[in-house]
């Protein structure tokens, strides 16, 4: 399966801190991107992300704050989303045919391979996989892989985020935006199905533990019976 890498990183300038995740005044290494080794590279600075984005942050600060450290863990998060969105709208502008996607964090540790013949069966059926495990009665967020057209929508959700706020009246949260863009926004932004036995989405056991500055952290990878789709 021949494809491309394409990488939008986030550079640091000044020391990294989330107290949450109990990461203080971490020293980011921006040049780890390379051991990805990326068809295409993009980057843009913490700070400006901050400063240009000012005035959305706030407003979808006003509907609540999940994560109850300041809107720190909701910046980053819309952040890290953003940078997503710019990866996509590269790959979107390609002159490449393509007919899949793959969002990967490179935060992660992945413990097991992509299954590639669901990838296929995912991108011939038009559907999104996520993980079964940590979906807080949602989806998780953490990596997804389907066919092109709906995966776009995946890689571009950063536009939909003050939608889902205004929609729902409700704090922005990662796991239950996804499920509100798969299966509540207007269907009309997502192709028809090419076979309508197939699902818009389901789940995969594929695992995987982020990262964090100061070293890893144990995911708990139970997968939820009563939740879990199979594809």
């Amino acid at each position: 399966m021949e494809f491309d890498v394409i990488l939008h990183h986030v550079l640091y300038l000044k020391p990294y801190s989330n107290s949450r995740n109990n990461e203080l005044r971490a020293n980011i290494n921006n040049s780890e991107w390379r051991l990805l080794q990326p068809d295409i590279q993009l980057s843009s600075e913490h700070d400006y992300f901050l400063e240009s984005y000012k005035d959305l942050i706030d407003e979808i600060l006003t509907y609540g704050d999940p994560h109850n450290n300041d809107g720190n863990s909701t910046r980053n998060e819309l952040e890290a989303l953003h940078s997503l969105k710019l990866a996509t709208l590269v790959a979107n502008s390609s002159e490449r045919d393509y007919t899949g996607m793959v969002i990967l964090r490179p935060d992660l540790l992945y413990h097991d391979e992509i299954n590639v013949t669901l990838l296929r069966w995912a991108m011939f059926n038009g559907v999104i996989v996520t993980p079964g495990w940590q979906t807080y009665g949602a989806l998780n967020d953490r990596f997804s892989f389907g066919a092109w057209e709906p995966m776009l929508q995946m890689g571009l959700r950063f536009n939909k985020i003050l939608e889902f706020c205004r929609t729902t009246q409700s704090p922005w949260h990662a796991e239950t935006f996804v499920q509100w863009l798969i299966y509540k926004v207007p269907q009309s932004n997502f192709p028809a199905h090419q076979h309508a036995h197939a699902p818009v989405h389901c789940h995969t056991t594929l695992r995987a533990t982020r990262i964090r500055t100061h070293g890893p952290i144990k995911e708990d990878f139970t997968m939820n019976s009563g939740e879990f789709m199979e594809c």
